[in-house]
Parts: structure tokens; C-alpha cells; sequence
């Protein structure tokens, strides 16, 4: 399987200037049936919600991930919230699929991996969202191929120069900044307490998602989300599990993750997330933990390497009987 591999977008959508829908020539149409079952899911569960109009027309685009043990394609988009020439609202999504022989070890640092894909797939759409007539430049991006790098090495290695280098305090200034109430050893010792009760329990299917705060920079939002995702792992040792996650681009922005495939809640969880707290674990207010764990620092200048092994030295270890 290649390393560097050269994949071609597909978009698909509707656009303020067209009435019917809009699907690029050559496009991935398994992938694009599966990811617009998927949204179409999603606006149904939005439309249920009075004022769920304001809501969608204040969102901005979001970058998607979604990633299964039972498969080595890795599917990646950016979704950009739109409507057609008679007002009705839809989305519009340019996706792809990226191949890895280990899909949940890459997807821990996908982030990072397709940060600079992402900004091109928002710049397409962007542009798309504004043009009258869109025949060549749909035909021009349905047809030029991106580079992706599969290989989760030099991903790995930018994580933990990102990680090594970070402060605790520095951190939590981007994420109260960026509008988020809490504290990354806050984030840490919450997120770690709800994976112990999932390890502690590895046949029982997880039934809630995850809200995790980002901060509002564009390079250390990608990274703070491979960060917290690279948090996931040890936990789920040889569950059969599908990630879905979206990282939003708000003047609040959000990690949203589900473990168990995607739920149809994805949208209001990047948007309004109250209306779905049954459905997912907010961490973005995240209190200071009743008990601080031992070898933790409790220094707020402590890098987050540091903070990241002593979290994980008290992950609870798989039991070979189970």
C-alpha cells in the first residue's frame, strides 16, 4: 500500500446559484450515497428543533473523519452548510477516501495528516458557494488529484514535537480564548475517568459520544485534536469500533466523536450541542477533578507529553481472561 498516495475529491451538495443537486464527474458515488445518507440523517434530526434554521445559517464548515476496524479505507471530507436557489438547506461536501493497512492508528493523527487537505476542500467549497455558474471550476477540481501521505510516522513525529513543546497553561489560554470554560488537565482527568469505565467493560457497546474543546488557531486546532484522539486508543484495545469525528470551525470549535458509527446527531453536536447532551459527553466545561491522580503534575507549565504519560500510566490494563 502506498505511502504518498494521489486521491481525487469528490463534491457533492447544493449551491445557492442551482436548484437541482450538484455531484462532480468521476465522483466516488459509494462514498457519496453512504456520506449523503449520512447528512441527510443529520438535517432531519436538525429540523426536528424550533430555531434549528438560525442555528444552521450561523454554522460554518467542518472537517470530517470516519474510520472502522473492519475496513482499510479512511474517509475524509470537509462540509460546508448551504442551501439551493429556492432556500432549501443542504449541505455541501467534498470527500474522499484514504487507504491504510492500520485505519485506527492513522486515524488517531488524521488531523494532522489532512489538515492542509482540509483548508483546500473549504477553499473549493467556499468558492463554489459564490459562483453563478460552476460548470468549469466543479470540472476543474472533480478532476485534480491530491497527495496524501498515509504514512502515520511523520504524523506520529509532529504530534509529539507538538506535544513535547506545548505548555499546560499555554494550551488552556488558547482554549478559554477560544471560548471554552475548562482546563486541559481538567479535559485529561475527565476524558480518562469515562475510558476506564469503557475499558472496564469491553463488551458493552459505547452509547454516547464525545465533545472535546479545540482552539480557535487553524495549525494547533489539528493538532490538539490528533492530541486528544491519540487519548482514545489505549483504552479500546480489540473493540470493533467505527470513529466518526468532526472538528468544527465555530468561533467555538469543537471535537466531536462517536465510537459507535455514526449517529445522525453529528450536525447538532457541532452546532447546538445542548440539544443532544443525552447523546454526548461535553468535556469543553470540564470541572477540575474530586481527586487528583498520583505522578500526575500539577504544574500548569508541564508539557503535554508529560501530562499525556501520566494520564496513561493509570489506564486500566487489558485483562487477558476477557
Amino acid at each position: 500500500m502506498k505511502r504518498v498516495q494521489t486521491i481525487t475529491p469528490s463534491y457533492f451538495g447544493k449551491i445557492p446559484s442551482k436548484d437541482d443537486f450538484m455531484t462532480s464527474a468521476g465522483a466516488d458515488h459509494r462514498l457519496v450515497r453512504r456520506l449523503d445518507h449520512w447528512l441527510a440523517e443529520c438535517m432531519a434530526r436538525l429540523s426536528e428543533h424550533p430555531g434549528w434554521q438560525t442555528a444552521y445559517d450561523a454554522s460554518e464548515s467542518f472537517d470530517v473523519l470516519a474510520a472502522t476496524t473492519h475496513s482499510r479505507n479512511v474517509a475524509a471530507g470537509t462540509c460546508l452548510p448551504s442551501h439551493d436557489a429556492a432556500g432549501r438547506r443542504c449541505p455541501m461536501l467534498a470527500c474522499l477516501r484514504v487507504q491504510s493497512r492500520t485505519p485506527m492508528a492513522f486515524a488517531a493523527t488524521a488531523p494532522i495528516a489532512l489538515g492542509t487537505l482540509w483548508s483546500c476542500l473549504q477553499h473549493d467549497l467556499s468558492q463554489l458557494k459564490t459562483l453563478q455558474d460552476t460548470g468549469s471550476s466543479l470540472q476543474r477540481m472533480g478532476t485534480t488529484p491530491m497527495l496524501i501521505n498515509a504514512d502515520k510516522r511523520p504524523h506520529d513525529e509532529a504530534l509529539r514535537e507538538y506535544m513535547s513543546t506545548e505548555s499546560a497553561i499555554h494550551l488552556d489560554a488558547l482554549l478559554v480564548s477560544a471560548g471554552h470554560a475548562t482546563k486541559t488537565s481538567n479535559v485529561l482527568a475527565a476524558l480518562h475517568a469515562l475510558l476506564n469505565g469503557v475499558a472496564a467493560e469491553p463488551y458493552l457497546p459505547i452509547s454516547r459520544g464525545l465533545i472535546l474543546p479545540l482552539p480557535a488557531d487553524p495549525m494547533r486546532r489539528t493538532r490538539v485534536a490528533a492530541f486528544w484522539m491519540t487519548q482514545l486508543l489505549p483504552y479500546l484495545g480489540k473493540r470493533d469500533i467505527e470513529v466518526v469525528a468532526l472538528l468544527t470551525r465555530t468561533p467555538t470549535p469543537r471535537l466531536v466523536i462517536s465510537l459507535d458509527g455514526t449517529r445522525g446527531t453529528e450536525l447538532m453536536a457541532a452546532t447546538m450541542p445542548a440539544w443532544v447532551a443525552d447523546a454526548y459527553i461535553d468535556l469543553t466545561c470540564a470541572p477540575s477533578p474530586g481527586e487528583l491522580l498520583p505522578n500526575v503534575p500539577q504544574s500548569p507549565h508541564a508539557c503535554l507529553q508529560r501530562l499525556s504519560e501520566a494520564f496513561l500510566s493509570h489506564a486500566r490494563k487489558p485483562n487477558p481472561c476477557e
